[in-house]
């Protein structure tokens, strides 16, 4: 079993990257051929826009890759002023203003972002300046070069915002600023700007404060704070759950954990990330399925269930293979870890070895944590095994490293290891001074001080807890007492009716006779009205019955003028068998296909309920499927249908059979065959109002280069022109890939009763009576 997953997990190494690899070429491929099919309206537009984002954000990035993105862009721009799509045009000036900022050329990047800036200002839409003053920050680098552009930027934002009186959106911006403030090294004030936020936030009732308490999180890690690191994580928590946004659960359910991690409380950090990986899959992250079941693994081993960690992690991983380096290292730890502790050392060292040759590969790429991570793994198993030199290649490359950049439990691992390799090498007064850094931190995270800020921090949950419950308690008593006072009034209200029921007793006996008076009179006009109504049910019953006879004659008109129609297209085939002439042959084949299309709308008719109206989409399906098989062409030509659910008049539904029969029998004749894929298109559809659009489209071979649709003398030409002109609508053809004929036309209804619409009159008419 071992071997196996061994060899399964090398296969999935050396696959996963080129796999991975073929999909963002076929991906850029796709995306190029669409350019090239679009037309060139703002479809286009987006997909260029599309493409120059890839080249962008592409993985392993390049200089050239700016200039084949600029070139994207550019292009984008031009058709966008060519369209005079004003909102366009400024989505591809951002666009490039975000290209050069990529590279940090400034000048440029402001420029363009300074144009759609001093747009938005002109037409006082202050909406959209500060948007565009916000994507200005977002689109400027991290360096410290311009850090301060981007707090110009929010700032500008956040006041704008503010101005067109929307808070949420200014205190939004406002968090950007402190984000930033907090990446320069300016804690205290980061942390005041936050507080102030989330205070905003509560006074305006918003909610969703999860994201500002997970900053306020990160900046107390960074302070050191970890008692306030674990209060703000709950907090973010907290906020989740409470609002029901859960779009970035598996992160905060992570972050809590991770916590509790590095506090040497690995059961409550199984508790969130056991919570953190149904998530991750959700939200189809699979990096951080990889990341959470790594440290699921971990905890595991550090409470010694190290088999059921080994086997829930290959459950896991036959579950959802890894797709990618990064996750195919958190793999490689994983396994790395069980079967050293397991104490099968050969098998730990080869998934350390492809741990340390992914991570090299992936620098560029690598989140500096992983990669933290990963070295002191290896570092670690090195040192176990009493293999200094190769455990020193490692920590070397951990030490170079900015402490603030490290969390401080693994900080505290790494001057541990580097303790151990010096004092085997004899570097007494190095190792003294890792050993030193190493309490210090450890200290820092487990002395009793920290166990008691963490029982502090879950102390106050409980106590929110019990406020809140208290809370609601003091709403319940304000409830009761207001619920008394009405009691009382009610009371009140009792004695006073009895004191004005007396009173009203004579009143009352007035009334009585008096109403008595009224149902004498009332009783002589239900004769009067019983007569009247008596009269009225007689003509409608003669009605109804009149109304069935002439739905019955209808129907069996509609059954004869079918059998006519039949009966005509059995003459004209007999007739037809008898031309030598392949013309008269072919007209006369023509006329019985008219025919026929007419004698489908009368079948349906009398077959149907509703007689007034055909159902296009059964009507239309039927046309086909005889023309299809009147041309023995079923297994060359392919259909594509998309009708609506219409109904027409017997009035509209005529020319439109009309005008599909010789639509479709052109596209036979003179379009088919021309390659093995031919395809002839249907479509019915409303559009608004009662506007609708009937297309009939091939990919044959086309019309003739001179062909001059105002002036032609083909009579099945004529024919659709004048049948569209009876439905009042508009023809259009047009030949680009093959022939489309678009009809558009209104939709008319004739309305005529029916039998239950007698019958619903008929009762409201004995309700009025």
């Amino acid at each position: 079993m071992k071997r196996f997953w061994s060899v399964f997990c090398v296969l999935i190494i050396s696959s996963g990257l080129a796999f991975s690899q073929d999909n963002a070429i076929n991906d850029l491929r796709l995306l190029q051929k669409s350019i090239k099919q679009s037309r060139p309206d703002t479809s286009r537009i987006k997909l260029l826009l599309k493409a120059g984002d890839y080249y962008l954000n592409k993985k392993g990035w390049f200089k050239v890759d700016k200039d084949t993105a600029l070139t994207f862009l550019n292009q984008a721009l031009a058709l966008s002023r060519i369209l005079h799509t004003v909102k366009w045009e400024n989505e591809a000036l951002q666009c490039i203003g975000y290209s050069y900022l990529h590279v940090d050329d400034v000048e440029n990047g402001s420029r363009f972002f300074m144009k759609v800036i001093q747009y938005y200002r002109s037409r006082h839409d202050k909406d959209l300046e500060a948007k565009t003053w916000e994507r200005f920050g977002d689109a400027f680098n991290r360096g410290p070069n311009t850090l301060e552009k981007k707090i110009e930027c929010y700032r500008e934002a956040q006041k704008i915002y503010g101005l067109n009186n929307e808070p949420v959106m200014s205190f939004l911006a406002y968090k950007k600023t402190a984000d930033m403030h907090m990446i320069q090294g300016r804690y205290d004030m980061a942390e005041k700007e936050l507080k102030i936020i989330v205070k905003g936030l509560k006074s305006i009732g918003y909610k969703n404060l999860h994201f500002t308490f997970d900053l306020l999180a990160s900046l107390s890690k960074l302070k050191g704070n970890f008692h306030q690191e674990l209060f703000y994580k709950k907090e973010a928590v907290n906020s989740m759950e409470s609002t029901g946004d859960f779009s970035y659960a598996s992160y905060l359910y992570y972050n809590l954990a991770m916590t509790y991690f590095d506090l040497g409380l690995y059961s409550k950090s199984l508790q969130y990330l056991y919570k953190a990986l149904p998530f991750s899959i959700a939200e189809k992250n699979y990096n951080r399925y990889y990341e959470v079941l790594t440290n699921i693994v971990k905890a595991q081993v550090q409470e010694g269930n190290i088999n059921k960690a080994l086997d829930f992690l290959i459950k896991s991983t036959r579950k959802i293979p890894p797709a990618n380096d990064t996750q195919r290292q958190w793999m490689d730890a994983a396994f790395g870890i069980c079967y050293e502790k397991l104490g099968q050392i050969r098998d730990a060292e080869m998934y350390y070895k492809d741990l340390a040759r992914l991570s090299d590969i992936d620098l560029k790429n690598q989140d500096i944590e992983d990669y933290l991570r990963n070295y002191n793994t290896i570092s670690n198993f090195y040192v176990a095994r009493g293999r200094y030199k190769k455990a020193e290649y490692y920590l070397g490359k951990l030490l170079n490293v900015s402490p603030q950049l490290i969390r401080p439990s693994v900080m505290s691992q790494v001057e541990l290891l580097q303790f151990k390799v010096d004092s085997s090498s004899g570097k007494l007064a190095s190792a003294i001074k890792h050993y030193q850094h190493h309490k210090k931190l450890n200290d820092s995270l487990y002395n009793a001080t920290n166990k008691k800020l963490f029982e502090e921090v879950e102390i106050r949950n409980e106590s929110e807890k019990k406020d809140r419950n208290l809370e609601l308690q003091s709403k319940n008593i304000q409830l009761l007492q207001k619920q008394s006072l009405l009691e009382q009034n009610q009371m009140d209200r009792t004695k006073a009716i009895k004191n004005v029921f007396f009173g009203g007793f004579f009143l009352v006996s007035v009334l009585l006779a008096l109403g008595y008076n009224r149902y004498r009179l009332k009783q002589r006009n239900n004769i009067q009205l019983q007569e009247k109504q008596h009269i009225i049910s007689e003509k409608n019953e003669a009605l109804v019955k009149l109304l069935r006879d002439n739905e019955w004659l209808t129907r069996e008109a509609h059954h004869r003028v079918k059998n006519n129609m039949q009966t005509i297209v059995s003459l004209l085939s007999s007739q037809s068998l008898y031309l030598k002439d392949e013309a008269a042959y072919e007209a006369v084949a023509d006329s019985r296909h008219r025919i026929q299309t007419m004698s489908l709308i009368h079948q349906k008719l009398y077959r149907s309920d509703n007689m007034s109206s055909i159902g296009m989409r059964g009507y239309i399906t039927e046309l086909v499927d005889y023309l299809s098989e009147s041309f023995k062409t079923k297994q060359i030509v392919h259909f594509k249908m998309t009708i609506d659910p219409i109904d027409l008049d017997v009035v509209q539904a005529v020319p439109v059979g009309l005008i599909l029969n010789e639509a479709i029998t052109n596209s036979f004749k003179h379009a088919f065959p021309y390659s093995d894929n031919d395809c002839l298109t249907i479509s019915l559809t409303q559009g608004c109002a009662d506007d609708l659009l009937l297309t009939i489209s091939d990919n044959g071979k086309g019309l003739p280069e001179q062909f001059d649709g105002d002036n032609v003398e083909s009579f099945g030409l004529k024919l659709m022109k004048g049948l569209t002109e009876e439905l009042n609508g508009t023809f259009s053809i047009v030949n680009h890939e093959g022939t489309t004929l678009a009809i558009v036309f209104k939709k008319i209804s004739l309305h005529l009763i029916s039998v239950e619409e007698i019958e619903v009159l008929k009762k409201q008419i004995n309700a009025d009576s």
